[in-house]
């Protein structure tokens, strides 16, 4: 079987182009039509939500305390989640580009 798709690997979870948050198992992408405006969101920047946002902090902070061996309460992985986030919005607040 060959496989069409221009718009991703076939993951839907991959493909920018399919929006459901929970895809229907096995997370298969249907495929998009080849078009301008599909076209022009895949090459858009990803927008990405404050919820977004914080669970790629969490996962990185507990990936790093993980790594080191370390082993928090989640209310502690959660408050170090937030402490970090204020720093990096004070940070973009007084004008500092990455």
């Amino acid at each position: 079987m060959t496989d069409d798709r221009w718009c991703c690997n076939g993951n839907a979870e991959s493909c920018r182009l399919c929006t459901d948050p929970n895809p229907p198992y096995p997370w298969i992408c249907p495929g998009h039509d080849d078009t301008p405006e599909n076209r022009a969101a895949l090459v858009a920047p990803p927008v990405v939500s404050l919820q977004n946002r914080r669970a790629h902090v969490h996962n990185a902070i507990t990936e790093g305390l993980s790594k080191a061996g370390d082993w928090v309460p989640l209310s502690v992985r959660v408050a170090a989640t937030r402490a970090a986030l204020a720093e990096v919005d004070a940070w973009h607040a007084a004008g500092d580009q990455p």
